[in-house]
């Protein structure tokens, strides 16, 4: 996590892909990471480890029993949130980009070139358009 610029990168060798990733933090997500920050072991350990493994890693287990036990319903998972997120942003005809693909695309870490040329072209991350739809995404949540 990047404090100073609000931003988290998850370095390529972590990603699906192995493209590095970052992610722009919105306000409230920020301030729940800068309040856990005392409590880090180190500089360079998770924000949010795990006690019981080897790598101490927390693995997305906790992650799934939260969002379970939070809604009330054994059928939410990660990715149902991520589809959350996406089916809203799609009601929000800015972040399309015709010719490419959405702004959510990239955001949610997805490939966005459809075939190699493309991707030997398209280099952008879109941050700026995606700290844009996070932030909106802020207040949708906050409601």
């Amino acid at each position: 996590i990047n404090f100073e610029d609000k931003l988290w990168v998850i370095p390529g060798h972590k990603m699906k892909r192995a493209i590095t990733h970052r992610i722009p933090l919105i306000d409230e997500c920020f301030e729940i990471l800068e309040a856990l920050r005392p409590f880090k072991r180190s500089e360079d350990s998770y924000i949010f480890p795990s006690n019981t493994s080897k790598s101490g890693m927390l693995s997305d287990i906790p992650l799934s029993k939260t969002f379970k036990n939070a809604a009330g319903d054994k059928s939410v998972t990660v990715h149902g949130i991520r589809s959350c997120f996406k089916d809203w942003a799609a009601e929000i005809e800015e972040f399309v980009i015709p010719g490419i693909s959405e702004v959510t695309e990239s955001a949610l870490a997805h490939r966005l070139a459809k075939d190699e040329t493309e991707l030997a072209y398209l280099r952008s991350d879109l941050y700026q358009k995606r700290l844009k739809l996070m932030k909106k995404w802020e207040v949708f949540l906050m409601k």
